[in-house]
């Protein structure tokens, strides 16, 4: 008959720390799965039971205590003293996500820097693991926490501000669209991404030369997608101001298709805007009558006055007969009497005629030879001045130039 022993057998407070020889209960007293939850009463290990620093590294062999050992729920808040897990008691590395239930690290169970960075598995504290309010600044060590030790979120995008109360709060606000700003919703209190109040295909002065995020150069080069070969950008994020070039006139290469989802789609180009060595005006029109301003016959492109990418003007001319408009010539003379029937023939005749009486210094239009009293001048009266025939003359106005960009 075997006798098990049990509460009756041994006597109340018989079993001392001066009872017990040292190293006097080892594995081989101990047979397997020998202390089974039945053996012990509830509650019967309480810390008047426990010697300090009883339990220490030497009397736990490795691996010694799993989950399989320990009921789910079996360690609960209840089972720590306050302040009771100081930094000596837990080995570097010791602490990873399967050894922590949900909510089973407070405030309380911790001393001031008890946790450092060392003794922390990276990613090994989730959001489950503690409980509301726990992380406060006595709690946390100095230079704790590095990026390491935080858990990268589920999503790009994500970032940590502080709400109206002073709370911190991280929000995953997934990766930001093209054109999109970051901006606070007063409604909801919390930041979100919004639509850049720079809209595709704007057009601005920029005193760089090299177009930043965003920008593209209005240089006459060609956008469309990865795969397209466009000469000035080839990528995804061009499609908003491809469409809308395409939308609008401005030259596909190869050739113009059905529509612009179409032709991006078929890796197709469509040409920016040239602004080398361009002004920019207002479109004639522009949804309102003409102003005239801009005249149809100095368009080159063959585009109406009112379309956007109408271009034209020149900044040289030579100027012609045509080009000059209707005008006369005046004769300034000297105080010589001659008589005024006679014709003019030679350029001294030219340069003394007057009328009988004048005293000098009038001057008279020589148009036409309807009579003798208005005579005609002689083509060899008046020498040419000027430059050398044929030469354009400049037409700008002061200018200082500057890079063009266009919003993608």
């Amino acid at each position: 008959m075997v006798t098990k022993a049990s509460t009756h057998v041994v006597k109340a407070d018989t079993l001392t720390a001066a009872n017990l020889a040292a190293s006097s209960v080892g594995a081989s007293e101990l047979q397997a799965n020998a202390v089974a939850a039945t053996h012990v009463q509830n509650r019967v290990l309480t810390n008047l039971k426990l010697a300090l620093a009883t339990i220490t590294s030497a009397e736990l062999a490795d691996d010694c205590v799993t989950s399989a050992k320990i009921n789910d729920g079996a360690i609960q808040e209840g089972h720590f003293a306050n302040v009771s897990v100081p930094t000596a008691a837990i080995k570097l590395l010791a602490v990873g996500a399967a050894q922590l239930a949900e909510d089973a690290v407070t405030a309380a169970k911790l001393a001031d820097d008890a946790v450092a960075s060392a003794n922390i598995q990276d990613g090994a504290v989730l959001a489950v693991h503690l409980a509301s309010g726990i992380i406060a600044d006595p709690v946390i060590a100095v230079d704790a926490i590095s990026l390491t030790k935080l858990k990268k979120p589920a999503s790009n995008g994500s970032l940590v501000y502080t709400d109206a109360s002073g709370d911190k709060i991280w929000k995953a606000l997934g990766p930001p669209t093209v054109n999109s700003v970051l901006s606070w919703n007063t409604t909801t209190t919390e930041p979100v991404w919004s639509p850049s109040t720079i809209f595709t295909g704007v057009v601005i002065d920029y005193v760089g030369t090299v177009a930043p995020s965003g920008w593209v150069l209005a240089n006459g080069k060609t956008v469309g997608n990865g795969s397209s070969g466009a000469t000035g950008r080839a990528s995804s994020d061009c499609q908003d101001l491809f469409t809308l070039l395409w939308n609008n006139g401005f030259t596909v290469t190869p050739s113009k298709g059905a529509s612009a989802a179409a032709d991006w789609a078929a890796n197709r180009a469509v040409a920016l805007p040239d602004l080398r060595g361009r002004a920019t005006f207002g479109r004639d029109g522009m949804d309102n009558s003409s102003s005239l301003r801009v005249p149809v016959s100095l368009v080159t492109n063959s585009l109406a006055t009112d379309a956007v990418g109408a271009v034209g003007g020149t900044g040289s001319f030579m100027l012609t007969t045509d080009t000059l408009p209707a005008h006369r010539h005046f004769l300034f003379h000297s105080p010589v009497a001659v008589n005024n029937t006679a014709p003019f023939v030679s350029p001294t005749q030219h340069a003394s005629y007057s009328r009988t009486g004048d005293t000098g210094g009038a001057s008279y239009i020589m148009a036409g030879n309807a009579s003798n009293a208005e005579p005609s001048m002689a083509p060899s009266g008046v020498a040419g001045t000027g430059g050398v025939d044929g030469v354009n003359h400049p037409n700008m106005p002061p200018f200082l130039t500057v890079t063009k960009l266009i919003k993608l």
